[in-house]
């Protein structure tokens, strides 16, 4: 997930005598491939932050889980999973530059088999794979951890997060511009407004089409002469409430579809940026807190220079990611 307040909520894990959780452990089975999805529901529903409903909100990475042969999980005797992570090819768009990536994510762990290494070997299995398949950055959406740490993952990426306030009833539109709702059916107009960012992943309509339907995806289109001019996105599912994840278009109207966002929301709202591109508004705070840069992944390099032991994976993530170049992931594609 990927704003911090957001992040998985502590659990308490079920103590359980050592030998019966070692005899637990030793019977478990590695599995990777086409995982099985009604197993894989129960455990993300059920340890991931304890609300239901992920497989509704991650739709392009649960089809590589289960249909395209890269989810990883742990299985019981009974056929239960108890741990899991996936990953789904990203191809960043960074100006004139293509970079193959891959995106991990729903790393989950049934919460009476945590802290065992279980998360670890699964994460590892993806970066594997995605090497294999030619990735050359790893990414995952998460507040650092030492899990993550260990296996090379570090904060990368930056972006700008600013404070829109609005100014309520007294907002006045473009001249000839018009905001409503939108949705899947704005799919390609919003997609050919997307590609004149810089930075973005690289999307097919169909997969835009899939994520606009993701559950409290709120899509608000201005409009001038029956064509959409600019576009704003707010909320993901659980994720990113109250935080405009997507925009872009013309300038003055992008302004009004955030007006219009912030009035529906009934709150200011955080939008996200890339921290090299301007923001699509001027800040009206003096608050430093309302407008800040920092990173929003934690990214490894699959590339390697050969300089260490090509029979160790882990030796092979030696470039740093200062040598790639900028890169940035909006909302949606936030795996």
């Amino acid at each position: 997930m990927r704003m911090e307040y957001l992040l998985k909520r502590s659990q308490l894990r079920a103590e359980l005598p050592r030998v019966e959780i070692e005899s637990r452990i030793a019977s478990l089975v590695r599995v990777a491939g086409n995982l099985e999805l009604e197993p894989l529901r129960v455990l993300l529903d059920r340890h991931f932050d304890g609300a239901a409903g992920l497989v509704e909100e991650f739709p392009l990475l649960i089809e590589s889980a289960v249909s395209s042969g890269r989810g990883f999980a742990w299985r019981d005797p009974t056929g239960n999973y108890v741990a899991h992570a996936a990953w789904r090819p990203v191809e960043l768009v960074s100006r004139e530059t293509r970079l193959s990536a891959a995106g991990i994510g729903l790393v989950t762990t049934h919460s009476e088999y945590r802290e065992r290494g279980l998360a670890s070997a699964l994460v590892e299995g993806c970066v594997q794979q995605a090497r294999e398949q030619g990735a050359e950055l790893a990414l995952l959406f998460s507040a650092p951890r030492r899990l993550y740490a260990r296996l090379g993952f570090v904060e990368a990426g930056s972006e700008r997060i600013r404070l829109f306030r609005g100014v309520g009833s007294g907002a006045k539109l473009p001249t000839g511009v018009s905001v409503r709702n939108g949705g899947i059916d704005d799919a390609g107009a919003l997609l050919e407004l997307l590609r004149s960012h810089p930075l973005r992943v690289e999307r097919s309509l169909s997969d835009l089409r899939r994520l606009l339907a993701i559950p409290h995806t709120h899509v608000h289109v201005a409009e001038r002469e029956n064509a959409v001019v600019a576009y704003c996105i707010e909320g993901k599912g659980r994720d990113l409430r109250g935080v405009v994840h997507e925009w872009a278009g013309e300038t003055a109207a992008l302004e009004g579809a955030l007006e219009t966002a912030c009035a529906a929301y009934g709150e200011p709202l955080w939008v996200l940026s890339p921290a090299s591109e301007p923001a699509p508004f001027v800040a009206r705070g003096r608050d430093p807190d309302e407008d800040r840069v920092g990173s929003f992944v934690l990214a490894r390099s699959l590339v390697s220079k050969g300089r260490l032991d090509p029979e160790d994976s882990r030796s092979l993530a030696v470039p740093s990611l200062a040598e790639l170049p900028d890169f940035y992931v909006w909302g949606l594609d936030s795996v």
